[in-house]
């Protein structure tokens, strides 16, 4: 007998796929335009927690709650959880950030926050990267990231992520053992 829970996320993960696909469609741009306060679709390669977000469709809201799990459960390699933004253990006034200026200035790791100088170096390390840069805004992004994830020198890439199985088979090994299953 089929597990329903198990084949509905599924179908739901397979989803990711047409996500990240170059192809365009206006349900994309509609998927965008939900999840535009947390940095678009770059949400997905971020350490979140689903009830830190308010997202108005049950239909990605669930994705992205499955895939977070998913995530947890299987990933070899786990450096997604160096992302600044929308990371739920940095938090400021209780609510995780997203700053646009820093994300598209190339600021989305936590090592890019420059933990060894001083407040007022890092800031001067940057200056030139962002425009109009501010020195509260800066410190507090700064002295918001826990002391574990300071310690951490990590550059996540969601276009290569590593799973694996409980048995030690890699998520392709177990793909192409699944597909000789079924045409047996």
């Amino acid at each position: 007998m089929t597990d329903l829970d198990s084949m509905i996320k599924a179908l739901r993960l397979a989803w990711l796929r047409r996500i990240f696909s170059v192809n365009k469609g206006t349900w994309k741009y509609y998927l965008e335009h939900l999840l535009k306060d947390y940095g678009g679709l770059k949400l997905l390669s971020c350490n979140c927690i689903t009830k830190d977000l308010s997202i108005n469709s049950q239909f990605y809201f669930e994705l992205i709650h499955w895939w977070s799990e998913f995530r947890k459960t299987f990933s070899v390699k786990q450096e997604w959880r160096c992302i600044i933004w929308n990371n739920h253990k940095i938090r400021i006034n209780n609510k995780t950030v997203f700053y646009e200026t820093y994300s598209t200035s190339g600021i989305n790791y936590v090592s890019d926050l420059h933990f060894n100088p001083s407040n007022i170096e890092s800031l001067n390390m940057i200056a030139n990267t962002i425009e109009k840069s501010n020195f509260l805004i800066w410190t507090g992004l700064r002295h918001s990231v826990p002391f574990d994830l300071r310690q951490t020198n990590c550059h996540p890439s969601i276009t290569d992520p590593s799973f694996k199985i409980s048995n030690g088979l890699s998520l392709i090994q177990a793909k192409r053992n699944l597909r000789t299953i079924i045409q047996c």
